[in-house]
């Protein structure tokens, strides 16, 4: 089993990646974190969906972060705006509230109106 869910792995393109669902992946002021790690220079956005299709902003980045998700927000993705060199974008297992960790798992990629 992977120790990380990848919504990009080593992404050398500009796009979406695919979409993660924290839903059950936390516990209380536990958030899951979302680690970005970028070779080069690029600018991303960390996006936040309850349904899938309205997509609204939580950060921008032009260099390697790490950021906790809202947990009240079920659905996130990086959007890569710029590339000159690969990014990383990944969630790390979380407590589950049972004494186990999980990992949050990718439910695809997404486009909408708003991509």
């Amino acid at each position: 089993m992977s120790t990380v869910t990848y919504l990009h792995a080593n992404s050398t393109t500009t796009g979406n990646g695919s979409v993660l669902d924290i839903y059950g992946s936390y516990v209380e002021n536990i958030p899951p974190v979302l680690i970005i790690t970028l070779t080069g220079s690029g600018s991303y956005e960390i996006e936040g969906s309850h349904d899938l299709q309205n997509w609204a902003s939580y950060f921008t980045g032009s260099a390697s972060d790490s950021r906790d998700l809202i947990v009240g927000i079920r659905y996130w993705r990086v959007k890569i705006n710029s590339l000159s060199g690969s990014l990383t974008a990944g969630v790390g297992p979380v407590p589950n509230g049972e004494g186990d960790v999980v990992l949050p798992p990718l439910v695809g990629t997404s486009s909408s109106p708003n991509s």
